[in-house]
């Protein structure tokens, strides 16, 4: 008789760490800029890396301009007594080649 209430505890403590609080938060940065630039007669293509064509004129969209976009997931999940399980994942993405 004993067993069954040892089975049944452990039990109800297995699912009470089942309960533990968790959270998970979706970020992200996108960083993009506008670019406008004309008479580019002196500068190199090479050195630019697009040819301004013949009005030397030039309008783009260039992406990571100060850092990197990227998106993640962040999060923890309780385990019980005291402990707690973090995780963080995250992945950049380039908005010129939508890679």
């Amino acid at each position: 008789m004993q067993r069954k209430y040892l089975a049944v505890a452990i039990l109800c403590t297995g699912a009470s760490v089942g309960h533990a609080q968790s959270t998970v938060t979706l970020y992200g940065v996108v960083d993009a800029n506008l670019e406008f630039a004309n008479h580019l007669g002196a500068v190199p293509v090479a050195a630019n890396g697009f040819n301004p064509g013949p009005s030397n004129n030039v309008f783009r969209m260039d992406s990571g301009g100060v850092s990197g976009s990227r998106w993640g997931l962040r999060g923890s999940e309780g385990l019980g007594g005291g402990l707690k399980a973090v995780f963080v994942l995250e992945s950049g993405f380039n908005l010129e080649t939508r890679t």
